[in-house]
């Protein structure tokens, strides 16, 4: 019996995924794969290169399999989960009648984007004394009130609609006046209309703030609406006891509830000039149909941080779901930057997988059906919610908000509290997989630093000293012409950015590295230590064989060779890949040893994603961090173009497009969570520590780690003779047990 078995996975699938020699799951698929198949949300964290894409890849193929054989059994959350979630005897927030931003679930509110949305109930009442309460549940912009079904959705805008917000004015008419408190997150708004004197006011906690506006009682029926931009609001209308129940008022469910019977408004109609730039688009898309069975709606959408990840997580459930038939899994892969493959206007496939970016252009235009999605799965997902967080929740809130859409967070670190805020408002009651904690780096991972010293140094980088010379990003060009003693600030940046090149090349001489992963902050950055590379030995050779220093790049500008480029050091064409962090997130490169952290990262989470490459799968691995000894003055581009022809060196402050980039005090939070070692004068580490690293004839590195290897060399003998003992059991359980039925027949017989 195969361990995944176990987890409840189908037979076809595990067919699958032996023939990669997947033998026993991993600690997050042990984990995760059982509470996927169960329901509910999943929040989980694990150290990269640890099987994450499986643990989620996995019971998604299952339950979508399922789901179209008619075989699912569909996770409904108890009743006690989902308290805000019921509608209250017909009174209902209208989803026909909404803004296309704003989200509902049950009787949650919630818009993400910075323009008002608006949305009314679908009863209201025209006679009586009633009382609604709404609670919020974020900081926000809000307002709450009352509308007649001539409205507009953006109520106290118009003659027909009456609003009290956030920022303590009432507002009708378009003409908003002090009111009231300010309210906001936690706060209770009671809203209150009393046909019989023709007046409506509010509440906040109880308090009662009098009349707010009069009203003529025959205009018609007076619906509850709300209007609110990057806010969530949950709503009572009397199912549940209210917090603040006014005197002489009843709750609104205890109304004669009534409803206007014209119909909902229209779709709005399509701008054929948008469709046509949507055709042009999926040009542009890579969107790959695994067959040409019937279109199905989509049941799960993968959203993934860059293109080659989301690549990745594509070829990875094509090859789980080769033996899952009648029918075939669909699967659509939809990033920019690539030739669409499949041709069509709608994206059709079981399972959606794509980039930020291109998912929100192709929903915007239609092009991908929302409507059955069962699965929304973030991937690396704090760097989706830190970039892309307006996208992310452009694309939840269109989703069929409800018991039966599962939403899982996926990362190696989902301990930032903006990770945490968001997931607390899209998720119910998740269930944390947190194997390895806020700051888990493997252990394998040998972290090393040295410190850019230009004074210490001063002999590698000087030009008379050192011909070979890298191009910098060209900050400096106009106010550092002469070094002297290094007095100013930007002649001691210009020298830490010269120094770099010169260690970067020390660190690759001391190591013999054969393949490394170098991590720059910018574009620029990447491209001038790729250019630096190539003078000092990194061309071909003649015989075609790659040079000492070969490199390839891998950055936002690399657009259509980004695989090729990647393919490329992956195959050891080239030796070195140069990145910035847009490849720190799910590339797999098996048994990759070195990582040089040209610049340090911005948070210690993305240093964690960097160092990731290097020690998966159980292997060795160094991890070098090449940290200035002074601010560095660098890009940052503010401008409209992203730097495209930017000379703007003035800082941000000052209407330009640079910074000071302090790696000392970046360096920090890295030196006393992890304490990486200095390297030594000859650029190697430590005698004392054990650790060589040495390149073999055949190219691949071997890395020899003694105390490591003797610590587990008994361990790995007593799993060998456990195994042989498991086996033999196995093997002799036929003859076992039918010598237990002979003796219980002779029992019977005597």
């Amino acid at each position: 019996m195969s361990a995944f078995e176990d987890l409840g996975v189908l037979p076809e699938i595990i067919k699958a995924i032996e023939e990669l020699d997947w033998l026993l799951p991993t600690p997050i698929q042990s984990e995760a794969i059982p509470l996927i198949l169960g329901g509910g949300d999943i929040l989980a964290a694990a150290e990269t290169g640890s099987g994450k894409t499986g643990a989620f890849a996995l019971p998604i193929l299952q339950i979508t399999y399922e789901t179209l054989n008619n075989k699912a059994d569909i996770p409904v959350l108890p009743e006690d989960q989902s308290s805000n979630e019921s509608k209250d005897n017909g009174i209902e927030w209208d989803q026909l009648n909404r803004d296309r931003e704003l989200a509902v679930d049950g009787l949650v509110c919630q818009a993400r984007s910075a323009a008002w949305n608006g949305i009314r109930a679908t009863k209201g009442i025209s006679s009586g004394k009633f009382y609604y309460e709404a609670i919020i549940r974020d900081e926000g912009l809000c307002r709450v009130g009352w509308a007649l079904s001539k409205a507009t959705r953006n109520i106290g805008t118009d003659k027909f609609s009456w609003g009290y917000g956030g920022t303590g004015k009432k507002s009708h008419q378009g003409t908003f006046a002090d009111y009231g408190k300010p309210f906001g997150n936690n706060d209770c708004i009671g809203c209150y209309i009393n046909f019989d004197d023709e007046v409506m006011g509010y509440t906040k906690n109880g308090e009662d703030f009098g009349e707010a506006f009069t009203f003529n009682s025959k205009a018609g029926i007076f619906y509850p609406a709300l209007v609110l931009k990057n806010a969530e609001i949950a709503f009572n209308f009397g199912k549940d006891p209210m917090k603040h129940q006014l005197k002489g008022y009843k709750p609104l469910i205890e109304a004669e509830l009534l409803a206007d019977q014209a119909s909902a408004p229209a779709p709005e109609p399509s701008n054929n000039k948008n469709i046509k730039k949507s055709n042009k688009k999926e040009k542009e898309d890579k969107s790959t149909n695994t067959q040409s069975d019937k279109p199905r709606k989509p049941l799960s959408l993968i959203i993934e941080p860059t293109r080659e990840l989301a690549d990745q997580t594509y070829s990875a459930i094509l090859n789980f779901s080769k033996y899952l038939d009648n029918p075939n899994i669909q699967v659509s892969l939809c990033i920019g930057g690539e030739k669409s493959l499949g041709g069509r206007n709608k994206i059709e496939g079981d399972i959606i997988i794509g980039t930020p970016g291109r998912l929100e252009s192709l929903v915007k235009d239609g092009s991908i059906d929302l409507s059955s999605i069962r699965f929304f799965v973030l991937d690396e997902a704090d760097q989706l919610i830190e970039d892309n967080l307006s996208i992310v929740n452009y694309i939840y809130n269109k989703l069929p908000i409800g018991q039966n859409l599962q939403i899982l967070f996926f990362s190696a670190t989902l301990h930032s509290n903006k990770v945490i805020k968001f997931s607390e408002q899209i998720t119910k009651n998740p269930t944390w997989v947190d194997l390895k904690g806020k700051d888990f780096i493997p252990d394998l991972i040998t972290h090393a630093y040295i410190k850019a010293d230009p004074s210490k140094y001063e002999t590698l980088w000087r030009d008379s000293e050192n011909p070979l010379r890298i191009r910098t990003d060209g900050v400096h060009a106009m106010d550092v012409t002469k070094f002297g003693k290094l007095k100013e600030p930007e002649q001691k940046s210009e020298a830490i950015k010269l120094l770099k090149a010169q260690l970067l090349l020390k660190c690759i001489q001391s190591f013999k590295m054969d393949q490394a992963i170098i991590f720059a902050r910018t574009r620029v950055d990447c491209d001038c230590i790729h250019n630096f590379l190539k003078e000092a030995g990194g061309e071909s050779t003649k015989s075609g064989l790659e040079g000492e220093y070969s490199s390839t790049v891998l950055h936002g500008d690399v657009n259509k060779a980004r695989k090729e480029n990647l393919e490329k050091f992956k195959n050891g064409e080239v030796r070195f890949l140069i990145c910035t962090d847009v490849a720190a997130r799910g590339i797999d490169i098996r048994g990759l040893p070195f990582m040089i952290n040209y610049t340090l990262p911005a948070s210690f989470e993305d240093y964690i994603h960097r160092v990731g490459r290097v020690g998966r799968a159980d292997r060795i691995g160094l991890a070098i961090s090449l940290v200035g000894s002074d601010q560095e003055k660098v890009w940052y581009h503010t401008c409209r173009d992203k730097g495209r022809g930017c000379h703007n060196t003035k800082l941000t402050e000052n209407g330009g497009c640079c910074i000071w980039y302090d790696e000392p005090e970046l360096f920090h939070p890295i030196q006393e969570s992890i304490g990486p070692v200095e390297l030594n004068d000859q650029f190697q580490l430590p005698q004392d520590m054990n650790l060589t690293f040495g390149a073999s004839s055949n190219k691949s590195l071997v890395l020899d780690y003694q105390p490591h290897t003797e610590e587990l060399s008994s361990r790995v003998e007593q799993l060998s003779q456990l195994e042989q003992t498991i086996q033999r059991d196995y093997l002799s359980l036929p003859i076992r047990i039918t010598e237990i039925v002979n003796n219980n027949n002779n029992k019977m017989k005597s």
